[in-house]
């Protein structure tokens, strides 16, 4: 029930600017004399809310009865530093035989620096010391030893610290045989350790195995002061290739001009090769040019790439190897070719940029890299190969030519103009005639018999033999082929007849098929629908007409599409015209519930507060996304005088968005809504508490203390302690961003859900 790792940032809450010193009173009572529930959840609230000056009641609650308010009181200490903690923190890692309070006793010391642990992290980071107490019961019934957890945080604990002698205890460590597998916490704590440590990490680099070679690798190369030239020389001599970059990588993170790198690019091995030259620009371009020619088409690809990213191409010589990479056999090199040349904005690359993008021969991946290098050339003469390729047969050749015109649509320039017309043009359905609709296949004639006698024998055969009434009976059907498969297979076992049914209705269970990538949807309808998403990255009022006229198609994909674009373009247009208002009132009535979404997003974004009454018959809509939209829009169009109804919706999130909307709105004035705190089973009581955080705290702080001092509502005391934490809480920050969009709020692992 404790916070994974908390980490030490002493706070400073105004505590009491706004009333929030009751609300900290209020917790200490209940972390002294409440239940065991809401002892727990009061000690993470005031750890969270950073409450120094409930520090002695949460040093009292190490003493709890209940382990877990014991563990939670330790973990809120962590962030307080203060020492007076200290001494009971030590007491409860050396005495208490809980591992979870151990764990969050020893994390609270080593956040603190507390000198009096340091003996201890070097006794625990050796061994399982006998004189500490452990739950012998549950080591000896369970799969796990508390130990090996208190060992690991030792182990970085010694590190933390940066004391030297933690060196032996820690090779303690490592050289026991009966021991768990600690290298790679124990190398990386070396390293940090200064001389000592990274002398006693050398000696791991003859390990036999490379696993604890490519670990050694790893942590010398990011310890403090980095490594040294000849323990980076000796690591790039190893054999194996993941221990050598390893040490690279490390390297290049701390600097990527670390000249030491350049060995790597005559490396003999090629993926070590190609990590090298994909930074070659970086410390050596000219050996970087001389990768173009290595014999593995890994290599030349990351060179060529590195040559795109270092702007080195516009060299003539350059230019001309480069050229040369447009033949090579290796598609990967073709296309990194295709980057690079495009980066020199020379007339020559545009020319055969060009023609590889509507040279069908080429594999598809070379001509997608060819249309994308063109969008960025900003020349008139991309739009021919554009065009010519927004037509292709190739689905993925035709998105990447709309997705490079819809780039070149957003210049202000003639180009932009024509990337502009050719989308509208798309979405329209101008570019290519739809497929005419095959005529259905007509029954064949059924052929008249002559009342031979073959006929009437086969109807005395069917009155003689009645078809199965069941699926045992046709299972069972004598010469059935599945009896048969069933018999060969079970030789010599006796099977029930429901034994046999079983068998074969699983023989009959169809398998999982592969969904294809592949869109069956035909060339004409496929350039509409994108061409319709595209426009809604282009705000300007003839792509809104466009948009919706589209809205009265019979294509259900392509008015879903255009409706969502005109949602997406509607906040920056600031309004629609009569034409585009009236397509959107028509068609927020929709049958379809996909179309009415994106429908009344469009509305909420238009800015027009006479939209409202279009919105008010969707807050019955019977799909819930709807009803939410519905209400953000209101929110959104300041018409808010029917959304307190919605705070009694079936739904969490429909009620969540209604009291969003309602708090932007009114402010101070909807303090009603703290009355979703409790209700719902306080699935609702962050989301508000994180609301008043940014207005009124004091008028929150208020009601929620008095509902955590009615006794006859205990039953509700977790959702106000929950919402008093968001309140106050100043162990991360929430932005009004935040505030919008609560999912990118981090959430503590032990915080109670409700789906």
């Amino acid at each position: 029930m404790t916070d994974a790792n908390p980490t030490f940032d002493p706070p400073s809450p105004d505590i009491g600017a706004d009333g929030s010193s009751d609300a900290i009173d209020a917790l200490c009572r209940i972390v002294a004399e409440g239940v065991d529930v809401h002892r727990c959840i009061a000690a993470r609230a005031l750890g969270r809310i950073g409450a120094e000056d409930a520090a002695s009641t949460l040093i009292q609650a190490l003493l709890d009865e209940d382990e877990d308010v014991r563990a939670d009181a330790a973990t809120a200490l962590a962030r307080f530093g203060i020492p007076a903690a200290g001494d009971q923190l030590l007491e409860n890692l050396l005495g208490d035989p809980s591992g979870a309070v151990k764990l969050a006793a020893i994390d609270a010391l080593i956040a603190m620096r507390h000198p009096g642990v340091l003996p201890w992290l070097l006794r625990l980071a050796e061994r399982r010391d006998e004189e500490v107490v452990w739950d012998e019961d549950e080591f000896a019934t369970g799969d796990w030893d508390d130990w090996a957890d208190i060992q690991a945080r030792a182990i970085d604990g010694l590190a933390e610290f940066g004391d030297e002698r933690g060196v032996r205890a820690i090779l303690g460590a490592l050289t026991d045989e009966f021991g768990q597998d600690i290298s790679e916490a124990a190398f990386k704590a070396l390293a940090r350790l200064g001389t000592p440590g990274i002398s006693a990490l050398v000696p791991f680099l003859k390990a036999k195995s490379a696993r604890p070679r490519r670990r050694v690798a790893a942590a010398l190369s990011t310890a403090p002061g980095g490594p040294s030239d000849e323990i980076v020389a000796r690591v790039f001599n190893d054999p194996e290739p993941e221990v050598r970059l390893a040490m690279a990588e490390g390297l290049a993170a701390g600097d990527p001009l670390d000249p030491r790198l350049k060995p790597l690019l005559d490396d003999e091995d090629a993926e070590v090769r190609a990590w090298a030259a994909r930074r070659a620009g970086s410390f050596d371009a000219e050996a970087g040019l001389a990768l173009l020619s290595d014999p593995s088409a890994l290599v030349r690809a990351a060179s060529l790439t590195a040559l795109t990213d270092a702007n080195l191409a516009s060299d003539s010589e350059v230019v001309d190897r480069v050229t040369e990479l447009l033949d090579d056999p290796v598609e990967a090199v073709v296309v990194a070719a295709v980057t690079a040349l495009s980066s020199t904005g020379l007339p020559l690359a545009q020319e055969r940029l060009a023609e590889l993008a509507v040279d069908a021969e080429q594999p598809e991946a070379v001509r997608v890299a060819a249309i994308d290098s063109l969008s960025g050339l900003g020349d008139t003469g991309a739009i021919e190969p554009l065009l010519a390729a927004m037509i292709d047969e190739g689905r993925a050749v035709r998105l990447q030519a709309m997705t490079s015109l819809a780039k070149l649509a957003t210049q202000d320039s003639e180009l932009g103009e024509q990337a502009l017309e050719a989308l509208l043009a798309a979405a329209r359905g101008e570019l290519v005639e739809p497929a005419p609709t095959p005529e259905p296949e007509l029954p064949a004639a059924i052929e008249e018999t002559d009342g031979s006698e073959s006929d009437s024998t086969d109807e005395e055969e069917l009155l003689e033999e009645p078809a199965p009434t069941s699926t045992l009976a046709a299972i069972l059907a004598e010469g059935s082929p599945k009896v048969v498969a069933i018999a060969e297979r079970t030789k010599g076992v006796e099977l029930s007849p429901k034994d046999i049914e079983r068998l074969a209705r699983a023989q009959a269970t169809p398998k999982k098929k592969r969904v294809s990538i592949i869109s069956d949807v035909a060339l004409a309808d496929d350039l509409r629908r994108v061409g319709a998403r595209l426009l809604g990255d282009m705000a300007r009022p003839n792509v809104a007409e466009a948009l919706a006229a589209l809205l009265g198609e019979d294509d259900a994909e392509l008015r879903r599409t255009a409706a969502d674009s005109l949602a997406r373009i509607a906040g920056i247009l600031g309004g629609f015209g009569e034409a585009v208002s009236e397509a959107l009132r028509t068609a927020v009535n929709d049958s379809d519930s996909a179309l009415r979404l994106a429908v009344v997003r469009a509305l909420g974004h238009s800015g027009d507060p006479d939209m409202a009454r279009r919105l008010h018959p969707r807050l019955r809509d019977e799909d819930v996304f709807v009803r939410k939209e519905a209400v953000l829009s209101l929110g959104r169009l300041g018409r808010v005088d029917r959304l307190a109804n919605m705070l009694t919706d079936e739904n969490a999130m429909v009620r969540m968005a209604a009291a969003r909307a309602l708090f932007e709105n009114q402010g101070e004035a909807a303090e009603y809504l703290l009355e979703l705190v409790p209700a719902h089973e306080g699935v609702h009581a962050r989301e508000i508490g994180r609301l008043f955080r940014q207005g009124d705290r004091t008028a929150a702080n208020r009601w929620l203390v008095a509902l955590l001092t009615d006794e006859a509502r205990r039953d509700v005391w977790a959702s106000a302690i929950d919402a008093l934490e968001e309140l106050y809480r100043t162990d991360l920050k929430i932005d009004d961003a935040q505030i919008e969009n609560p999912a990118e709020i981090p959430v503590a692992a032990d915080e109670r859900r409700v789906a």
